[in-house]
């Protein structure tokens, strides 16, 4: 296969490009002498989309010692990132290029492969997933497409670079990665390939947990991706990475509820919509790797101590909003509302969204300070005394009373002293 460069589309503007001085500059240092570098992935494909994007991957033919040493000649921050797959990432104002060397992938696992460097775009291109992932910009603007991936790309078709199993069987997760792909192009799935798919479906709980989180998060964060979901369900896919029987009724309410109400989705809700019931600790998701934030309000949403109901009283939500805060109490009540069986039972689920953004949660009123003057040593004693006295508080629907909280501290430590 020849190096053509062919022009992406006729009369393309090209100014957005041309604008982003940043970029040119990169292309211009790394292509010094001649045209060894070139724009690859995302960046084109969106850009043949009109569609803005910050992260740039740049392909090259150079090493990456020899791209460290180009960069750093002209003080740009480079950061070794990748180097055993040829990747370094490169720093200017608050863009980051992630620049790789044309390679070659061999003896797969299903996980990972073999790197040997290259300077043959075809070859490089070769080793990739999709048709229009393998698409290189050079420095005019001029389209690298060997595999015709701007037809299938106009066309909102996702396909495997030559052998769709050779392909899947390399990297299990291109399996989760095509999912993706249809749901960014509200893309139809083909036969030939839903058949491949499920036949190695199994392969993607071997797959590294944070490989899995990743693409399988990028999935719920396409607002296509209601349609998706339900597809992964039908071919075994979510089952197996949840390890159990996964519903998806929670799941598509949640997509009506905040199209309807206008809320942004949000992924932790639509994620956590998806765990079983027989799910209650955040644990029991092998498939996942979640950040510590992440694993917060999971826990909180899965956690069956923590159902709202639509007849919810006004104390009983004061004390969760007190407890939770606004945020947490607004997931929670659109998981709950999703999972409520009665639909009519709308107007009580939106009075208390509203319950929530009208309510300002006052501040406790007693500390530590007050516990000691009352003769109490300091120790673990004055913790559990004002713990005590808040739960009182919150119970008694936060009393603006501060004489009837002393009374109940020295109730407390009377009792305890």
């Amino acid at each position: 296969m020849m190096d053509i460069l062919r022009k992406s589309i006729i009369n393309m503007d090209l100014s957005n490009f041309y604008q982003n001085k940043d970029c040119q500059k990169i292309l211009n240092i790394l292509n010094h002498t001649n045209e060894t570098s070139r724009i690859v992935g995302g960046y084109v494909r969106n850009y043949l989309r009109n569609i803005e994007t910050k992260d740039i991957d740049i392909a090259t033919k150079l090493n990456p010692d020899q791209v460290i040493e180009l960069l750093s000649k002209e003080k740009i921050k480079v950061v070794p990132t990748g180097l055993s797959h040829g990747t370094v990432s490169a720093f200017i104002s608050d863009q980051i290029f992630e620049i790789t060397t044309l390679r070659k992938d061999s003896n797969h696992d299903g996980r990972r492969a073999d790197v040997e460097f290259t300077d043959d775009w075809e070859v490089d291109a070769s080793r990739r997933d999709f048709t229009i992932n393998a698409l290189y910009m050079n420095y005019n603007g001029e389209i690298y497409d060997p595999f015709d991936g701007i037809s299938d790309l106009n066309n909102g078709v996702v396909k495997f670079i030559g052998d769709p199993e050779k392909r899947i069987k390399e990297d299990y997760l291109r399996i989760l990665r095509y999912y993706r792909f249809l749901s960014i192009y509200n893309s139809s799935i083909d036969n030939k390939t839903r058949k491949l798919i499920q036949k190695n479906a199994d392969k993607i709980i071997n797959l590294s947990s944070e490989r899995v989180h990743q693409e399988f998060f990028k999935i719920l964060s396409n607002d296509n991706s209601g349609k998706i979901i339900n597809l992964m369900k039908e071919d075994g896919i979510l089952d197996l990475i949840f390890s159990s029987s996964v519903n998806l009724k929670t799941y598509d309410r949640i997509i009506d509820i905040d199209n309807e109400l206008f809320f942004d989705q949000d992924i932790l809700i639509k994620f956590s919509s998806l765990v079983p019931d027989k799910i209650q600790k955040i644990e029991d998701l092998k498939c996942f790797a979640f950040s510590n934030k992440e694993k917060k309000i999971i826990d909180l949403l899965i956690d069956p101590n923590n159902e709202i109901k639509s007849y919810q009283s006004v104390k009983e939500v004061r004390a969760i909003l007190y407890n939770f805060g606004i945020d947490n109490f607004t997931k929670l009540t659109r998981l709950y509302w999703a999972k409520d069986k009665k639909i009519s039972n709308i107007s009580q689920w939106r009075a208390l969204l509203a319950m929530g953004q009208s309510w300002k949660a006052p501040k406790f009123p007693i500390s530590a300070k007050d516990i000691l003057l009352l003769g109490v040593p300091e120790g673990p004693l004055v913790g559990e005394i004002l713990s005590e006295v808040e739960d009182w508080w919150i119970e008694s629907d936060f009393i603006d009373d501060k004489a009837s909280l002393f009374e109940r501290i020295k109730a407390i430590v009377g009792a305890k002293i």
